[in-house]
């Protein structure tokens, strides 16, 4: 869906009215017929001739109709808290942009987005659908690989613990992404354990139980695995379970949380469950119906013994599944939902905050579901209203940068990079930062836009200018670049080239190719090192310096982080993730060929570097 761009007048601040079903289906009538009335066009620039009363009008009715208790709560949260930062004032203006935008293009999904969940028919009669496949079937396994690619959405999956005293116990699930609902499945473990923790009362459900049974016996492991990840951090700050998911609540969002969860799929979970796709859908009712047939009349055997089911004591199911994750009729703050996704709210804490605000324990499957049939994924709705947000973030006079852009919307610079790229057709911050700085500020068609700054790189990439300037200077010499260019030595080095090319390289203006050498190897060092990457490969596959010695190359990345005075010690404890392994594959070696210089040691000859 996309929503359409409108010019809007900044109507007084959000405006909270709860209202009962009647009335809220009275004023939506009102609201289509505002619209009607302009001729419900769907055209932009018949949209932008909207009177600004009408306008208005539909804005505040439809302020009425939706309420936004949680948005307007940690709203209230956040500028208390950095009254004084423009950055967050400034994002809330922008999200309040954004919402009215959606607002008044709501009229596109509103006969069949409503405010309330679907209630899910009577399952228990259901008659066959085409369109599934079972496990044992000739091309179930191949499917199984990439299931949506053959048109399947829907999975259902078998967890059956290795542990006793659930020891051979099944549990039966239904999902659209498996991999996020066996992570759900550890996050409810872990919220799970810290309520018990706090109010003494039992884990109340058994898949939680043998998944906490789980993570305890591999504590250590995943301590490690954080460590390893995270190299600065103490032991002593991560002893339990408790301290596990602080840990991951912290990073939340970033390459580090993800990359302990899938550490414990791997290395926990399937260790200590068998994990078995059971059935491919294409239907979702469909899926819905089998799940609930599964859990009351599946199959099994434990100790020879013929069990049905698997809801406890026969298996770890509670209640019989075809719910998909929502058994009554229940009032969904839907736009509130859409208003936080604005402002970049992770799922799992804006259903934490919807709880809170509104008093009530929204399941968080219950809003997947209903968001995905609609939107598709959480990163479409994201491109719908964070998107814009981002791109005013971006384009602002404050000219904030990436790192605190990131910062106010809960995600890390290098997942926000990935993200522009993803939604601004291949360019990275630095390249739209390059844009604003051209005041090129339409970005409806950016590959119209990127041709001025080709004409700055005369003809090549990003990424090739990136690759000639990081290499040594055996591999590209700055006069056979000039050559190459069909430009002179001399305009290379020019600060009237040199100057726009660094801002389109790295966002930020530097007066040497020099400087933006040392720049983009240290960028380069510090995302590789954080990928895991051996620093020797580093250097001799992206800087085309052969290694010749630990010596050499420790001197050689001390070189271009000196003037940030970095020990090569101090480079692989900050940045990479495997830290202890590389200091041991690259240990000091004492020499008469090294000398001393600013209080460390380097080697005399630097050439080819």
């Amino acid at each position: 869906m996309n929503i359409v761009p409108i010019n809007i007048i900044k109507s007084n601040d959000l405006k909270i009215k709860k209202t009962n079903s009647k009335e809220s289906e009275e004023e939506m009538n009102e609201i289509n017929q505002i619209i009607k009335n302009d001729g419900g066009s769907k055209n932009n620039n018949e949209y932008k001739d909207l009177e600004k009363k009408k306008n208005n009008d539909v804005i505040e009715k439809l302020y009425k109709k939706y309420t936004l208790d949680g948005y307007n709560d940690l709203k209230f949260k956040i500028l208390k808290e950095y009254k004084n930062k423009k950055l967050y004032n400034k994002l809330f203006e922008y999200s309040k942009f954004v919402i009215e935008n959606f607002l008044l293009s709501l009229k596109q999904i509103s006969d069949k987005f409503s405010t309330k969940s679907n209630i899910q028919p009577d399952l228990r009669n259901w008659v066959d659908i085409p369109g599934y496949k079972v496990k044992g079937q000739a091309d179930f396994e191949k499917i199984s690989k990439n299931p949506l690619k053959y048109g399947y959405k829907y999975v259902l999956y078998k967890l059956e613990s290795k542990l006793i005293p659930y020891l051979n116990l099944p549990y039966i699930g239904y999902t659209k992404n498996f991999n996020r609902r066996i992570k759900n499945h550890i996050d409810d473990t872990l919220n799970s354990k810290i309520k018990s923790i706090m109010t003494g009362e039992e884990i109340s459900r058994y898949l939680m139980k043998a998944t906490c049974l789980a993570l305890e016996m591999e504590l250590n492991s995943i301590q490690t695995e954080i460590q390893r990840i995270e190299p600065q951090i103490d032991e002593d700050n991560i002893q339990d379970l408790q301290a596990i998911s602080n840990w991951l609540d912290f990073n939340r969002g970033s390459w580090k949380s993800q990359k302990l969860y899938n550490f414990i799929i791997e290395e926990v979970i399937k260790k200590h469950f068998k994990i078995t796709k059971l059935e491919l859908h294409k239907e979702r009712y469909a899926a819905l119906s089998h799940e609930y047939d599964l859990t009351q009349n599946y199959i099994h055997y434990i100790k020879d013994k013929k069990i049905k089911g698997t809801l406890w004591p026969n298996g770890l199911n509670m209640v019989s599944g075809g719910s998909g994750g929502s058994k009554l009729e229940v009032e969904l703050p839907i736009f509130d939902y859409i208003a936080l996704v604005s402002l970049g709210v992770k799922h799992e804490k804006i259903i934490k905050i919807l709880n809170s605000s509104y008093k009530y324990n929204y399941a968080s499957s219950t809003f997947s579901e209903r968001f995905s049939q609609e939107f598709g994924s959480s990163q479409e709705l994201q491109e719908l209203v964070l998107k814009p947000v981002v791109e005013s973030l971006i384009k602002d006079n404050e000219k904030f940068n990436l790192k605190d852009i990131a910062v106010s919307i809960d995600m890390d610079s290098k997942t926000l990079n990935y993200k522009i790229q993803e939604w601004f057709e291949g360019n990275k911050f630095g390249d739209l930062r390059a844009l604003v700085e051209a005041n090129i500020i339409d970005w409806e068609n950016l590959k119209i836009y990127n041709a001025k700054i080709q004409r700055i790189l005369k003809g090549y990439s990003v990424e090739q200018w990136k690759s000639w300037l990081i290499s040594s200077k055996s591999k590209m010499k700055k006069e056979e670049l000039a050559n190459q260019l069909g430009v002179s030595w001399a305009w290379l080095y020019s600060k009237k080239f040199v100057k726009p090319l660094s801002r389109i390289l790295l966002g930020k203006e530097l007066d040497s190719l020099k400087l933006i050498k040392t720049e983009l190897r240290k960028r380069v060092t510090k995302e590789l090192l954080n990928q895991g990457k051996d620093p020797k490969d580093i250097m001799e596959d992206k800087f085309t310096v052969s290694f010749k010695s630990s010596s050499q190359m420790r001197a050689f990345y001390e070189r271009i982080f000196s003037d940030e005075y970095v020990s090569f010690d101090n480079l692989m404890n900050t940045y990479s993730t495997n830290s202890e392994h590389f200091l041991k594959k690259y240990p000091i070696l004492e020499s008469g060929k090294w000398k001393k210089k600013n209080g460390r040691k380097f080697k005399k000859d630097m050439s080819n570097m």
